[in-house]
C-alpha cells in the first residue's frame, strides 16, 4: 500500500509541474476566431475580476464586478481608453462551481473580427495570457472537475458528426467509464486487503480468503477488464467514421456506386477504364452511423505507374476498412467473376470485417440469369447481393445491412464504450497483469508475488482515469484541443 500512495502522491507533483504557470490568467475566444453574429470570450484564473475591471461599464451604475451575482447576465460596455469597442453581455462563474474549478468570466460580443482582437489585445495587456489548447479542460481536470476520461471525451463531443458518435461521448462525459473503472478498482481493492493481511500475517500462516474465492473474483475483474477492452474496436470505428472500400475491377461500376450512396456526383464516371487513380473519400450519414466511403482504383494489369500506385493503394484500403464492397459485373462471365473472387479471397482477410459481394449491373440480366449466377457466387462471401448502382436498385437494402453489421460490432451490447487508443493499451495491460496474478495463483505462487502483480492492474486502471498521469500523455491529449476549450 506504501507503493500505491507514493505514486498517488508523486502524481499530484505531477500535475503541478505540468503547466509552471498554472497561476496564470488565461483567456481565448471560445467560439473559434472566425466572422460570426456572437463571439465568447472566455476567461479564468484567481486575479481576473481586477484585472479586467477598467474594461467594464455595467449599463447599471449601481453595479460592479464585486457584487454581480454569479450565473447572471448583465448588460456592460467594453471600454479601452475611454473609447467603446463593444456593447456587451457579462456573466461571473464563481469558484468551485465553473467549467475549470476557478473564477471564470464569460463575455458576450458581437463577432466582428476586429472587436474579438481588440478585446484580446487589452485582456493581454491586463497581464491575461492567450490560454493553450484545451487548457480550459486541462485545468478543469486538474482542479478536479472531471477525470482523464471524461476530458477526453469533451474533444469527441465537439468532434461528434452523428448521433452514435454523439451518445458514446455524452456517456462518457458523463462518467459512464469512470464508475466502471472505479468499480473495478473497488473490486480489486477488496482483494488486495485478502493478500496483503496475508502479507502482515505471514508468519503466523493465516489465511484470510480462499484460493478459490480470490480467484473467482479475479476471474470476474478480467471478464469486466475485456468487455471494456473489445469496445474500442466499435468506438473507433464509430468516432473516426465506419471505413467503407470499394473494391473491383475496372469499368464495374465503383464510380458510380459512390455517387449514388452520397446522393452527388463525387467521383467522375467515365467508360474510360482506369479514371479513377486514386482513392476518392467522401462521408455519409444513415440511421445515426457515419460510413467513410472510399471510391478506390480498378484493379487489372497495367504498365502505367501512376495507374499502379493507385491499385496499391486500393488494396491497402481494403485491408484497413471496416466494411468491404467488392463490385462485380453481373454481366461477365461466371469464371471471370470467380476468377474476381478468388484474387480478392487471397488478398484481403475477412477477419474483423464484412466483405459485401456486389453483382452491379443486375438491370442489364433476366431475372432468371441473375438467379442463376447469385446461386453460384452467394458462397464466397456471408454478404451478397444484386444492385444497380445506375438506378439505385438494393442500395437501401445495402445500408441497412452495413448498419446491422455495424451494431453488432458492440459485442458487448453495453453503454461502456471506449474511443480513445490510449485507454485501450492501458486496459490491455490492466489484463496483462490480471491473467499473471490469475496464473501465479495456479502455480501456487507466494502472496507477494500476486499482489504485485494486483497491485500493476490497480496502476493501469488508474491511469485510464487520469489519476495517475504522465506528463506526456497530457501534453498529448490536450494538445489536440481547439483554443478557448
Amino acid at each position: 500500500m506504501y507503493e500505491q500512495r507514493n505514486l498517488i502522491v508523486c502524481a499530484k507533483f505531477a500535475k503541478i509541474m505540468y503547466i509552471m504557470n498554472f497561476t496564470d490568467d488565461i483567456c481565448a475566444i471560445a467560439t473559434g476566431l472566425t466572422t460570426s453574429a456572437i463571439a465568447i470570450v472566455r476567461i479564468s484564473g484567481y486575479g481576473i475580476k481586477e484585472k479586467i475591471l477598467p474594461f467594464i461599464q455595467f449599463k447599471n451604475s449601481t453595479l460592479s464586478l464585486q457584487n454581480i451575482k454569479p450565473r447572471t447576465l448583465y448588460n456592460a460596455n467594453f471600454i479601452v481608453d475611454n473609447q467603446m469597442v463593444d456593447q456587451i453581455l457579462i456573466s461571473f462563474f464563481k469558484k468551485p462551481n465553473s467549467y475549470t474549478g476557478e473564477d471564470m468570466i464569460e463575455l458576450y460580443c458581437h463577432g466582428s473580427l476586429y472587436i474579438q482582437g481588440e478585446i484580446l489585445k487589452a485582456l493581454q495587456q491586463s497581464g491575461i495570457r492567450m490560454a493553450e489548447p484545451g487548457e480550459f479542460t486541462l485545468r478543469a481536470y486538474l482542479n478536479g472537475k472531471m477525470d482523464l476520461t471524461q476530458a477526453e471525451s469533451v474533444q469527441d463531443i465537439i468532434a461528434s458528426r452523428d448521433s452514435a458518435s454523439h451518445k458514446i461521448a455524452i456517456n462518457q462525459l458523463k462518467g459512464e467509464i469512470s464508475k466502471e473503472i472505479k468499480n473495478l478498482r473497488k473490486q480489486l481493492v477488496d482483494l488486495l486487503v485478502y493478500v496483503e493481511l496475508e502479507l502482515d500475517f505471514a508468519e503466523e500462516d493465516v489465511q484470510f480468503a480462499s484460493r478459490d474465492k480470490i480467484r473467482m473474483l479475479l476471474s470476474e475483474i478480467i471478464q469486466r477488464i475485456e468487455r471494456l477492452s473489445w469496445s474500442y474496436q466499435y468506438g473507433d470505428a464509430i468516432k473516426k467514421g465506419i471505413l467503407v472500400a470499394i473494391v473491383g475491377e475496372t469499368n464495374v461500376g465503383k464510380s458510380t456506386l459512390m455517387n449514388a450512396l452520397l446522393n452527388e456526383d463525387r467521383s467522375i464516371v467515365s467508360s474510360v477504364p482506369g479514371t479513377t487513380r486514386d482513392v476518392v473519400e467522401d462521408y455519409f450519414t444513415y440511421e445515426g452511423f457515419t460510413f467513410r466511403f472510399a471510391d478506390t482504383a480498378g484493379i487489372r494489369s497495367s504498365t502505367d505507374e501512376i495507374e499502379k500506385i493507385g491499385i496499391e493503394r486500393a488494396i491497402q484500403k481494403a485491408h484497413h476498412a471496416t466494411i468491404v464492397l467488392i463490385l462485380v459485373n453481373a454481366e461477365s462471365p461466371i469464371e471471370e467473376i470467380k476468377q474476381q473472387l478468388n484474387f480478392w479471397k487471397s488478398t484481403i482477410n475477412n477477419e474483423n470485417k464484412a466483405i459485401f459481394l456486389l453483382l452491379n449491373k443486375a438491370d442489364k440480366l433476366t431475372e432468371q440469369e441473375l438467379h442463376q449466377k447469385w446461386n453460384i457466387v452467394k458462397g464466397f462471401y456471408e454478404h451478397t447481393l444484386p444492385v444497380s448502382a445506375k438506378f439505385s436498385f438494393n442500395l437501401n437494402k445495402l445500408l441497412n445491412r452495413m448498419v446491422v453489421y455495424v451494431r453488432s460490432l458492440n459485442i458487448t451490447g453495453s453503454e461502456f464504450v471506449i474511443t480513445s487508443a490510449r485507454q485501450w493499451h492501458l486496459l490491455q495491460q490492466a489484463l496483462l497483469y490480471a491473467k499473471m496474478a490469475i496464473k501465479a495463483l495456479d502455480d501456487g505462487k507466494t502472496s507477494d508475488l500476486l499482489a504485485e502483480d494486483l497491485r500493476m492492474v490497480n496502476v493501469y486502471l488508474s491511469e485510464v482515469i487520469g489519476e495517475i498521469p504522465h506528463t506526456e500523455v497530457l501534453n498529448e491529449i490536450f494538445s489536440r484541443f481547439c483554443i478557448g476549450k
